[in-house]
């Protein structure tokens, strides 16, 4: 068996207000996913990344690295147009989709996309998989002749990497601690969703009363049923 290629997913990795919470994760799990892996792909999205330097770094070198490119626009979120815009200043093959319930772009209107079930039903989204694996496929085997930028499209030049550089010590110091206090900020964001959920609290048992009856004689009882009230004897 063929050692697989590498995919890196583009996508909305945070909760949107339109989506129910979770969706984004489910869409990558139940489409995306199964899809890259009968193509024979391995699948990589940025919170898979697990290394401890700075996340931004590995994420834009994925994106330029990887084999494929999956780039989700539902939502139209901010972060995948910027991630996409990498993709394809190097030219290089991705395959655009999206729900249908988001709008097309007009900047790039004039590129293929999938369009899959949001819903995500069973029969819905095993059929989806089908027709993603398929474009996979074949972007796969049209990659030198199809158009995946403005770049080719234009006959611009595409961009290209470097020599790399070898970062300074401090430099590395400095990516770390920011990558530790952005650690840190997500817990306190956790947290702090933590602290304003509503919370279920027992209502405290009724107090009980006294009822005189008699001078010098007490005694104290539960308080009676609703709608029945005991008159003290005085």
């Amino acid at each position: 068996m063929s050692k697989k290629k590498s995919c890196f997913v583009i996508m909305p990795i945070s909760d949107n207000v339109d989506y129910p919470e979770g969706h984004f994760s489910r869409v990558y799990q139940h489409l995306i996913k199964p899809a890259c892996e009968q193509a024979n792909y391995e699948p990589l999205r940025a919170d898979d990344v697990k290394k401890t330097n700075y996340i931004a770094i590995d994420v834009v070198r994925r994106i330029i690295e990887s084999d494929m490119v999956i780039c989700d626009l539902s939502s139209q979120n901010p972060n995948v147009l910027y991630e996409l815009g990498i993709r394809q200043a190097f030219d290089k093959p991705v395959v655009l989709i999206k729900d249908s319930k988001t709008k097309r772009i007009f900047d790039i209107q004039g590129f293929r996309d999938f369009e899959y079930d949001e819903t995500l039903r069973v029969d819905s989204v095993q059929e989806d998989i089908k027709k993603l694996t398929e474009i996979i496929y074949s972007t796969t085997k049209n990659e030198i002749e199809d158009v995946n930028s403005l770049v080719s499209l234009l006959s611009i030049k595409s961009a290209s990497l470097g020599e790399s550089k070898e970062i300074s010590p401090e430099s590395k110091l400095i990516l770390n601690s920011l990558s530790e206090i952005e650690k840190r900020l997500s817990s306190m964001e956790d947290l702090a969703e933590m602290v304003q959920r509503p919370r279920f609290t027992v209502p405290p048992p009724p107090r009980e009363t006294t009822k005189f009856y008699g001078i010098g004689f007490n005694e104290t009882i539960p308080p009676p049923p609703p709608g029945l009230d005991i008159e003290s004897n005085e």
